[in-house]
């Protein structure tokens, strides 16, 4: 198979994980919205918000791999980065729930109480576990194996759904989904693991060469890369957190919470085409670049403009018919405004992916994303008055 075959399949399947993915997502949302009082989903989205502030910390030196890749196949190191990858993982998930705690006790502080501090150390250690699953989905997807990856993530979705439908319908608490939400974290977790060893024949590898593939993958290309990722989630996710530091009713923040996720859906597509693009131009030469991310830029920006005309056109009506009709207009501005904003940012997708695999992300670093992170912290914490 050609490279250029090889990159469509990736294309194809990475979109139908995607599209598979976000649809049994907006089901689960859909499920939690409709068995969970709005506050007890306003506590879900102040958790998420804090976590966005503790994704500064979620660094995954597995991203490498979409650059460096063919040379350590090329060179049979498959099982020692991998390793020590997950092995980088496994710490990084023990300082992060540390910090997770202090900050619950903060939260609980201000609420007085516990189910609130206790949601938010539960969803992020569920999460960090979600992220333990990334170095076998990355080398999936860098190796052209996105079509199995795509077939197991269904099923795990798909089983995943079934569980939250089945458990808030018998209990619907917000106990209940966290404990399905943590369980069903480690259980998908094991199915990949399961998948690595069954693939790759993996093997660990723990050996003086770990802490150099870890040095070399993090100070070359990692940590610059989630630096920039990190201050992008941050913007995007922070605002509920700020909401609850400026003490707004947990209905408030729940109805806010309802117009970031259904935003979500509007950057999975670009995703894609950036992830695509930034795996092409890792095996492509620098003189092809420039055709690659024109190609892609020209996609991109067609649907973006097509994905807002839909919402104007028909976001309140969907927000009333699939969602809920309880404050559907204000939820509808607010998804509307912050639309607006990931189209902007999904047009600049394949620069974004140039910069990675050809460009200096160092720069990129001090130059565009920390200017960026900062105005927007500044302007969201200023005073209104």
């Amino acid at each position: 198979m050609s490279l250029k075959e090889k990159v469509v399949n990736l294309a194809f399947f990475s979109l139908l994980d995607t599209i598979l993915g976000r649809v049994i997502h907006l089901l689960s949302l859909l499920v939690v919205i409709k068995f969970l009082p709005r506050d007890d989903f306003g506590i879900i989205g102040i958790s998420f918000g804090y976590l966005a502030i503790l994704s500064l910390l979620s660094l995954a030196p597995e991203t490498v791999l979409y650059r460096d890749f063919p040379n350590i196949k090329s060179d049979k190191k498959i099982n020692l980065y991998i390793s020590s990858f997950i092995l980088f993982g496994l710490f990084r998930t023990l300082i992060i729930l540390v910090i997770s705690c202090a900050i619950g006790g903060y939260l609980y502080w201000q609420y007085k109480n516990y189910i609130i501090p206790l949601t938010f150390v539960i969803i992020t250690l569920g999460s960090n576990i979600i992220l333990l699953q990334g170095p076998t989905k990355e080398l999936l997807r860098v190796d052209f194996r996105q079509k199995l990856a795509t077939i197991t993530g269904f099923f795990i979705e798909v089983a995943i759904l079934f569980i939250i439908i089945s458990a808030l319908f018998f209990s619907p608490s917000l106990v209940v989904y966290l404990s399905v939400f943590l369980a069903t974290s480690i259980c998908a977790l094991m199915v990949w693991l399961t998948i690595l060893k069954r693939i790759y024949n993996f093997s660990w590898v723990f050996n003086r060469d770990t802490i150099k593939v870890l040095k070399y993958s993090i100070r070359d290309f990692s940590f610059w890369n989630h630096l920039n990722g990190a201050i992008t989630n941050l913007i995007y996710n922070v605002d509920t957190a700020i909401l609850s530091l400026c003490g707004m009713p947990l209905v408030v923040i729940g109805n806010y919470t309802v117009a970031l996720k259904l935003s979500n859906f509007f950057f999975f597509v670009p995703m894609i085409l950036q992830g695509t693009n930034t795996i092409a131009l890792s095996n492509v030469k620098k003189e092809r670049s420039n055709f690659t991310v024109s190609l892609s830029l020209k996609y991109i920006l067609i649907i973006s403009l097509i994905q807002l005309g839909i919402f104007i056109l028909f976001g309140r009506w969907l927000i009333e018919t699939f969602i809920t009709s309880k404050n559907s207009g204000l939820i509808f501005q607010h998804t509307l405004l912050i639309i607006i904003g990931v189209s902007i940012l999904n047009i600049v997708r394949p620069l974004i992916s140039w910069v990675a695999i050809k460009g200096n992300l160092k720069q990129v670093f001090f130059k565009v994303y920390l200017p960026s992170g900062t105005v927007s912290y500044t302007h969201l914490t200023l005073p209104t008055n």
